[in-house]
C-alpha cells in the first residue's frame, strides 16, 4: 500500500501531472496493489481520479477499469455493494447468481469474486473516490480486501484531516 498526497489548491496543476504519472507508473510496474491519494476536502482528489480513469483506459486498453464516485443518497455498505454488483454484472456469465447474493454474502465473498473477475479479464483496476465513505467508519469491515487478489489494483482517495505536521 502506498499513499501520495494531493497538494494544496495553490499548486494543483503542476502536481496533478506528477501524481498521474506516479499512479500510471504504479499500474504499469508496481508490485503494490493499493495506491491511496490523500488530501483535504476540496483539494481535487475526485477530479484527479476522473482524469486517471480516462488515462488508464487509454494506456491500458485490456485492463478492466471500474470506478465508484461519491453520490448523494448512497454511502457505506450500500455504495460498496452497488459497486461490486456493477463489476460482477459486467464480467459474469451468471447474473442471476450475483443478484441472489445477499449484501453480507457479497461483501464476504469480495476477495474471491474480484480474483475470478481479474483472472477472467486479465486484470482489474478499481478507482474508488472517498474510500472512507464506501467503507464506513470501521476499517476492519471494509469491503476492500488488503492485500488485493492477484491481478486486482486499486487507486482510492481518502480525505486527510488537518493536524500537526512532524518536522
Amino acid at each position: 500500500e502506498n499513499c501520495v498526497a494531493v497538494p494544496s489548491k495553490s499548486h494543483p496543476v503542476v502536481s496533478a501531472i506528477g501524481l498521474q504519472r506516479s499512479i500510471i507508473g504504479f499500474l504499469a510496474h508496481g508490485e503494490r496493489s493499493v495506491e491511496l491519494v490523500a488530501g483535504a476536502e476540496g483539494s481535487g482528489k475526485s477530479s484527479l481520479l476522473r482524469l486517471l480513469e480516462a488515462r488508464a483506459r487509454e494506456t491500458f486498453p485490456l485492463l478492466a477499469v471500474h470506478s465508484s464516485f461519491r453520490c448523494q443518497g448512497v454511502s457505506g455498505r450500500g455504495r460498496a455493494v452497488r459497486f461490486l454488483r456493477e463489476i460482477l454484472r459486467a464480467h459474469s456469465e451468471d447474473c442471476d447468481e450475483i443478484a441472489a447474493l445477499s449484501q453480507n454474502e457479497l461483501l464476504h465473498s469480495a476477495p474471491s469474486l474480484l480474483a475470478k473477475v481479474a483472472a477472467r479479464v486479465g486484470g482489474l483496476l478499481l478507482i474508488v473516490d472517498d474510500l472512507g465513505d464506501s467503507c464506513g467508519s470501521d476499517q476492519q469491515t471494509c469491503w476492500l480486501p488488503v492485500p488485493l487478489p492477484p491481478g486486482v489494483h486499486c487507486v482510492a482517495s481518502v480525505t486527510s484531516r488537518p493536524g500537526p505536521v512532524d518536522a
